[in-house]
């Protein structure tokens, strides 16, 4: 049976103590790791939790076995749930001054408020925060990315605990009909406040306060700079340096093993550890005489803190040596609140995608570093994982393919990261499943090293591409590919081109003409499967299988041009696409094609563009008497426009425009980029002004439409 269970056994369940998980070395953060973005009310109420002996949550280990070449094989633990813990009671730990900052926030006193003032707002607080009924009190998963990051187990309670209340309310909680406390009430509240773990909160935060210019409570009575050689914790401008000085406190407290102390045991120890000054040694006793009370109830504060971090447990659960999707779907299994970890994140805890780089070029770097940057996050040297992460990122050729992400958008850094590996197991996998990537690693076809030459390559192949009229039109729009369609059709796109461009190169068989007329077919393609919704389902698998089965010959035959004719007239006459309602989405994507086809140009790339009714779709409202028919978002209804002149036209009327162009001089421009954008002279669109104009608006665009996706399309795919 026990070896079943090892070999059958994806993971361990095990315990670790608050400490030793604070502080153990053996613990490694992957390379990826979320950016810290915990709150004071976050911070706090873990030790809330921590202090009142509730559980903070599960910490989840990915471990892997590898064989070193000197010290045979080793384990590497990484961390992948529980950083935004860890950093908080590391914090915690190190530094109590950081306790009394998040308490003073949450607990809501100032530096001027009397102790008695901070002990009554520290129990009231608590006691809205914690004691509306046991039964509301439920452990939950913070799932908000942006203010969370960490999946972390929190407490969570019916309505926000987290709002200050007023004396009112308060005495609401209180008091019985008669205004009097009742006995009842009276006996919780002071059980509450008899809570240990809490009233050693409360002794952290008191020992603290007040802080002012020269600091804070914790601090001050240890400022010994004038009665030693050098003090430990005293930086060289004479500050006390907090953490150093819990350093310092940790050390007698080890020193005592756990016996009764005094005040002669910690000057012993002061003059033992620092050296004292000869001459000062008498002045030095009368200081900690004088401070002796202070000194002692923070030197016990310490021990509590300690003494909870030593004895505090939390549930560890260690994955051993598992795939990534399995991974992906234990932690979710754990977490099903949290946010997920993509195969991407999973990936960083690898020691296969830990392996330096040695050539790290000036491109690399700065791509590097505007990820970190983001992530708030140090890291040291580069690995495997950073190329394929920043890999999109430095693709600047094909701008028109894949849309611009910004990593500050936590939706766009995902995609953004994910795409890069996603690309790289497309070409060198030829799949982009999670086994896929990961894999990636373990290629020996790609040279890490020198992955900025797979970079200028395919930088190459977009700038070849950009020489034809058809990309660079939809590029002069400020699009791409990705955009007007999705990523799974983007990703295809560039993985089959980039099989094809670099074949045809291997084999001495490319021409710049026929790599760009064969792109062109396969764009056509994907607009086409697009609309018509052939790509609905698992993407994955369908990239998996056009790259497996991929030729030269037959990867890039072209749709019927009778297919494109029958769409645009069902578009355009029944607003319907194979008999289905499309949406904007897809009715946009044919849009574009259109104008690509057609060659009519954009404003430019960077200059925003977006899509405009010609006749205003505010006359489509219901209630105005229009026949529901009619349909506002119809093909023939829509153009291209730079943004600003959109802006300007929005509920103008061609006919009010047409009226006014020879005393306005913005509706004489407006008249001449919407005569460019729709192929039409005025004298064409005087009449086209309301909702029943439409039907000579579908006339007339029609033509240009369908000799657009038969002549115009032909031409491109025979040059």
């Amino acid at each position: 049976m026990e070896e079943d269970i090892m070999v059958h056994s994806l993971y361990e369940v095990d315990s670790v103590s608050y400490l030793n998980y604070s502080q153990g070395r053996d613990i490694r953060l992957p390379r990826f790791q979320r950016k810290d973005v915990w709150n004071y009310e976050k911070q706090f109420a873990l030790l809330i939790s921590l202090f009142k002996g509730y559980p903070i949550g599960v910490v989840v280990l990915n471990e892997e076995k590898a064989l070193h070449k000197r010290k045979g094989l080793i384990t590497t633990s990484w961390l992948l749930d529980g950083r935004q813990r860890r950093t908080t009671l590391v914090n915690a730990y190190n530094n109590p001054e950081v306790i009394y900052e998040w308490g003073k926030k949450f607990i809501k006193f100032s530096n001027n408020s009397q102790p008695e003032e901070v002990r009554d707002l520290f129990w009231r607080k608590l006691e809205n925060y914690l004691e509306q009924g046991e039964e509301n009190v439920q452990l939950v998963e913070d799932n908000n990315f942006e203010n969370n990051n960490d999946d972390l187990v929190d407490i969570e309670f019916d309505g926000d605990m987290l709002e200050e209340l007023d004396d009112a309310e308060f005495d609401e909680y209180i008091v019985d009909e008669n205004g009097n406390i009742s006995a009842e009430e009276a006996l919780l509240n002071l059980s509450f406040r008899q809570d240990i773990g809490l009233n050693m909160l409360l002794e952290i935060i008191l020992m603290c306060h007040k802080k002012t210019k020269n600091g804070t409570g914790y601090i001050k009575p240890f400022n010994y700079s004038s009665y030693f050689k050098s003090v430990s914790f005293i930086e060289s401008d004479e500050s006390v340096n907090p953490e150093k000085l819990s350093k310092f406190i940790r050390n007698f407290i080890d020193a005592l093993r756990d016996r009764e102390f005094g005040m002669e045991d910690f000057i012993k120890f002061c003059e033992e550890e620092l050296i004292i000054l000869p001459e000062k040694k008498d002045a030095f006793a009368r200081k900690v005489s004088y401070d002796w009370k202070k000194i002692n109830q923070t030197i016990n504060s310490i021990w509590d803190l300690t003494s909870r971090f030593e004895h505090g447990k939390m549930p560890l659960i260690r994955l051993n040596n598992v795939k990534s999707s399995d991974a992906q779907n234990i932690f979710k299994f754990i977490n099903s609140q949290g946010t997920p970890l993509s195969a991407v994140e999973i990936l960083s805890a690898k020691p296969s995608w830990n392996r330096n780089i040695k050539v790290v070029t000036k491109d690399l770097e700065k791509a590097i570093n505007a990820l970190y940057s983001v992530l708030d996050v140090k890291t040291e040297g580069v690995v495997k994982w950073d190329i394929a992460a920043t890999f999109i990122d430095r693709l600047s050729g094909l701008d028109f393919i894949f849309k611009p992400l910004n990593y500050s958008i936590s939706a766009d850094f995902k995609t953004k990261i994910t795409l890069g590996f996603k690309l790289l197991a497309g070409i060198f996998e030829e799949g982009i499943n999670k086994e896929d990537l990961s894999n990636l690693s373990k290629n020996k076809d790609i040279d890490w090293d020198n992955i900025d030459l797979l970079i200028a390559d395919m930088n190459e192949m977009g700038k070849t591409l950009l020489k034809s009229p058809f990309f660079k039109t939809l590029r002069s729009w400020n699009n791409t590919l990705m955009g007007i369609t999705s990523e799974a059709l983007a990703l295809n796109f560039a993985i089959l081109m980039y099989h094809e461009w670099h074949d045809s190169k291997e084999k001495g068989m490319y021409s710049e003409g026929g790599f760009i007329k064969k792109a062109i077919s396969l764009f056509d393609k994907s607009i086409y499967q697009y609309v018509t919704r052939k790509w609905r389902g698992s993407s994955d698998s369908k990239i998996a299988n056009n790259v497996n089965n991929f030729n030269t010959q037959t990867s890039f035959i072209p749709i019927d041009q009778e297919e494109w004719i029958e769409l645009i007239e069902e578009l355009v006459n029944k607003d319907k696409i194979d008999g289905v309602i499309p949406n904007a989405g897809e009715t946009k994507a044919v849009l574009y094609h259109y104008y690509m086809l057609s060659t009519n140009s954009g404003p430019g790339f960077e200059i925003k563009s977006e899509v405009d009714h010609i006749i205003p779709q505010d006359l489509f409202k219901k209630g105005l008497g229009i026949d529901p028919s009619l349909n506002k978002d119809n093909l023939a209804n829509l153009c291209l426009l730079e943004s600003e002149i959109n802006n300007s036209k929005r509920k103008k009327t061609l006919a009010f425009l047409i009226s006014t162009i020879d005393t306005d001089n913005s509706s004489k421009y407006i008249m001449q980029q919407i005569c460019t954008s729709v192929e039409l002279n005025i004298e064409d669109l005087k009449g086209i002004d309301t909702p029943t104009d439409l039907t000579k608006l579908k006339k007339l665009r029609i033509q240009l439409m369908k000799n657009a996706f038969s002549n115009l399309r032909t031409q491109y795919l025979q040059r």
